[in-house]
């Protein structure tokens, strides 16, 4: 069973209610985006859009190597990281290959 829908108008009285006249409110001119940008800079908001891509290294490491270690060491290899500028996959690399290098050629002892 199917219900009729309300009228819009529903009594007498209202049948003179006339929205002829009735027109959309005329829209002001935009504002120009720099100008948008000024004022809310100036009041504190920032930008929820995103920042733009860092640049993507190709380095062909794509496989993830997980372990587990203290956070004294972990501290330690992100510090050498930062400090030469390395990401950390270049750290381990490096802290490998001088690995290998002491494993190879063992100093002497003096």
């Amino acid at each position: 069973m199917a219900r009729e829908r309300a009228p819009l108008i529903s009594s007498d009285d209202d049948a003179d209610f006339d929205v002829s006249d009735f027109k959309p409110a005329t829209l002001r001119s935009a504002a120009r985006p720099a100008a948008i940008a000024v004022v809310s800079s100036a009041a504190g908001f920032q930008s929820r859009e995103a920042a733009p891509p860092k640049r993507v290294s190709r380095t062909g490491r794509n496989v993830q190597f997980n372990l587990k270690a203290t956070p004294e060491t972990i501290e330690l290899f992100r510090q050498i990281s930062d400090r030469q500028g390395w990401p950390l996959a270049v750290t381990l690399e490096r802290a490998i290959e001088a690995l290998e290098r002491e494993l190879t050629h063992p100093r002497q002892p003096s």
